[in-house]
């Protein structure tokens, strides 16, 4: 279940990040609520024209890597398995 919840956060601050459309290079801090409370979340990107990599930290500590992610203007794609 938490992972399920990680991979929603994820997606949905990634979705948001790209609605600007400019570089989102850079650590973003998040907060989500979950069934035993809320938690923070850290993501770390790094863009590179409309390609996007990074990684996603929550409450474990674990980085998760993001991977194969892409800017387009209005919208943010992933073929992530995490998301």
């Amino acid at each position: 279940m938490k992972m399920r919840s990680l991979r929603i956060a994820t997606f949905a601050a990634l979705l948001a990040a790209s609605a600007w459309a400019a570089d989102v290079t850079g650590t973003w801090k998040g907060e989500m609520n979950g069934p035993n409370g809320s938690f923070s979340l850290t993501y770390s990107f790094k863009q590179d024209g409309a390609k996007l990599t990074g990684t996603v930290t929550g409450p474990q500590g674990d980085p998760l890597t993001l991977e194969d992610g892409a800017v387009d203007a209005a919208r943010f794609i992933s073929s992530s398995t995490y998301l």
